[in-house]
């Protein structure tokens, strides 16, 4: 599974926060993740997915997250490619 979201006022947008409440409720385990965040001014979202994640038994984040500054460059396209690679192996 990826988990994309923006960070919005410093924090998390609500609406993933809530989602990923949920899964760890509902004990969502024995998976890797994968981590996209969003933020023009100083990104956060991707840590607070990270730390929402770590609640539920068996949940590995995968190591190469992809961080996006507004809109997605050829770069980010290209990390976002490996990021879905990484979990499919």
């Amino acid at each position: 599974m990826i988990v994309a979201a923006t960070t919005y006022e410093g924090g998390l947008n609500p609406r993933m926060k809530i989602f990923l409440e949920e899964l760890v409720s509902k004990k969502y385990g024995s998976r890797r993740v994968g981590i996209i965040e969003n933020g023009s001014f100083g990104p956060r979202s991707g840590k607070i997915m990270r730390e929402i994640l770590s609640e539920a038994e068996g949940i590995s984040a995968a190591e190469n997250n992809v961080t996006i500054s507004s809109a997605p460059t050829e770069e980010n396209m290209a990390q976002i490619e490996s990021l879905t690679k990484s979990l499919l192996e």
